[in-house]
């Protein structure tokens, strides 16, 4: 979305983009699960991984992935904003699961992850067709409206986890505040973003079009309605599942919105 933002059209760069973007994300997921290996045992979650990997070697891999980033960074000569952005990522993902361990800490982690993948994915995209950073004030509401919402959606991942997390003392929503108030506070974090969405159309920020994100918002809400009437962790992994799709759904719509405006 953000390499789209730019009105480039050389595709080669494009795929880089992805691949850049694609690489940064296994590097968190790497240190995540390097750092969750006990707690996924309690969860019963990735067992098909840890049948086939030993726990330090997801630490050779990391970093293994790092100097691909780096080389690829190298070899296309990206801009300074470019490699800040791959930079900021990558150091956020490592404090997110080790060291500060941001993910144990409401609302830290749920931040973070929205900040990497609903901001910093957005700057990674775009940097990596311009250096031109004055240009990048148009989408300001746009990125900030993915941000917010990508921090309501992310939450649903920790419903399903409830008994790991608070057995290991992770302070997720649902194990602080218990699973109907989480939803309650989820549901009107998810409503804050898309009050803002409307406020951006409205300000004229944000083309009209827009309003047809709303899409996602009604998914959103159907999932925490089903969550809310069920302690089944089962349909709850389900719910994590439909949401990490249902924020695929809004990236889809925005990118195609994005592409019809540039």
């Amino acid at each position: 979305m953000g390499f789209l933002a730019t009105g480039s059209k050389d595709y080669f760069l494009l795929v880089i983009s992805l691949v850049i973007a694609a690489l940064t994300d296994i590097s968190a997921n790497l240190i995540n699960n390097y750092a969750d290996w006990e707690i996924d045992k309690s969860n019963k979650k990735r067992e098909k991984m840890q049948a086939v990997f030993r726990r330090p070697q997801l630490i050779v891999l990391f970093f293994a992935v790092i100097y691909l980033l780096f080389a690829i960074l190298n070899l296309i000569h990206a801009n300074d904003y470019l490699a800040l952005a791959v930079v900021s990522f990558i150091l956020l993902g490592v404090i997110y699961s080790l060291f500060v361990k941001l993910k144990d800490i409401f609302p830290l982690n749920n931040l973070s992850i929205a900040l990497s993948y609903g901001g910093i994915a957005f700057l990674i995209g775009f940097f990596t067709a311009t250096s031109d950073f004055s240009s990048l004030a148009r989408w300001f509401p746009l990125i900030l409206f993915l941000i917010v919402v990508d921090f309501g959606y992310s939450m649903t991942k920790d419903y399903a986890d409830i008994f790991g997390d608070a057995l290991h003392s992770k302070r997720t929503l649902p194990v602080l505040f218990g699973k109907k108030k989480a939803v309650l506070i989820q549901s009107l974090l998810i409503s804050l973003a898309f009050c803002f969405l409307l406020i951006m159309i409205f300000l004229n920020r944000l083309p009209l079009v827009f309003a047809l994100l709303f899409v996602s918002y009604a998914f959103a809400l159907y999932q925490l309605r089903i969550i809310h009437f069920t302690d089944d962790r089962q349909i709850h992994s389900k719910m994590h599942f439909y949401s990490q799709v249902n924020g695929l759904i809004i990236r889809m719509l925005m990118m195609g919105i994005v592409f019809s405006l540039i």
